[in-house]
């Protein structure tokens, strides 16, 4: 009996160590843009998984924020990849993430 306790608390920490709360300093916050031409994503993700307070992605002062994730996208389709854009062909793109009072934005 002890032995399959100690077997299962084991596995469950070996689960649940990817979703651990961790400081900031120890908290990667990362960026990635995929396009297939047509639709364009922005993800922003946290290694490890940390619950952030909020991730925002703003595009031209238009944001988007989520609440307590580990990572957040937003879509830019064609139609509004040509609205938002500038006459010299670029937009402002924001990221932000903050836990526990540190914030980071690029």
């Amino acid at each position: 009996v002890y032995r399959a306790l100690g077997v299962f608390l084991i596995l469950t920490t070996i689960a649940l160590a990817g979703c651990q709360e961790s400081s900031p300093s120890r908290t990667i916050v990362s960026m990635q843009i995929d396009s297939d031409g047509d639709d364009t994503w922005i993800y922003v993700y946290t290694i490890p998984r940390v619950k952030m307070d909020n991730l925002t992605i703003s595009f031209n002062q238009d944001s988007e924020t989520s609440s307590s994730v580990f990572s957040h996208q937003r879509l830019i389709s064609k139609e509004v990849m040509s609205d938002i854009t500038d006459s010299t062909g670029y937009f402002t793109l924001s990221v932000a993430a903050d836990l526990s009072e540190v914030y980071w934005e690029y």
